[in-house]
């Protein structure tokens, strides 16, 4: 996938000490030259940096190094989980609906390979949670809605953490077919399909980290 082989990459110069802390990174159109890649990919990179605590985006002054290693994730426990969970139901239910009106065909085969990457990766948890992320997050960057493409990555560090404990709770099984049946509903473009299955998605997802919670 595009972001994340960006990411990675800037990422590993970061830690290197190809640019110190308060140095700015090269401009969006050095990076889109560069990488032979779009704004929105390298925009979307950048986001990746920023919620890691790596940069900071300042407007008028481009990107800044703030650190050279990653914020240390906060894992969210039992009610937070619930919590990051609801508020996935709310937003992504519209986001999945946005995203299959407004999908290319470009990142309809990204996505189908990341979907491909999940699949090689079930019976490896902490990847496949990974790419479990990774899948919701580019169906916000394929909205092409700013401020949802902000909130998403606001909110980074906790969906990542929460990904981990549910991928723990309900194993991998149900995330393929889930994932899979979204995916089908983006690339015939239903926005009412696409908004329904994530729903059930969220739905089935809170129902079993519920259950398992009142069990502890």
């Amino acid at each position: 996938m595009l972001r994340q082989t960006v990411l990675l990459a800037l990422e590993r110069e970061l830690k290197a000490g190809t640019w110190k802390v308060g140095e700015k990174l090269p401009s969006e159109a050095e990076l889109c030259r560069r990488f032979s890649v779009s704004r929105s990919t390298i925009r979307s990179a950048i986001g990746g940096l920023e919620s890691q605590g790596l940069v900071e985006s300042r407007q008028g002054s481009g990107t800044i190094v703030r650190s050279t290693s990653p914020t240390p994730l906060l894992l969210p426990q039992g009610q937070d989980v619930l919590q990051v969970l609801e508020f996935r139901m709310v937003i992504e239910k519209g986001v999945a609906a946005l995203a299959a009106v407004r999908i290319s065909d470009q990142e309809l085969q990204e996505l189908a390979d990341l979907y491909e990457e999940l699949v090689a990766s079930a019976t490896d948890q902490k990847k496949f949670s990974s790419l479990d992320f990774r899948f919701h997050a580019f169906l916000a960057e394929v909205t092409k809605n700013r401020y949802l493409v902000e909130i998403y990555r606001s909110m980074e560090r906790s969906l990542e953490g929460a990904m981990d404990r549910i991928i723990a709770i309900m194993g991998t099984s149900g995330g393929i077919h889930d994932h899979k049946e979204i995916l089908e509903a983006l690339r015939r473009h239903d926005p009412l399909k696409a908004e329904q299955l994530m729903a059930r998605h969220l739905e089935d997802t809170i129902d079993t980290v519920r259950r398992y919670e009142s069990h502890l």
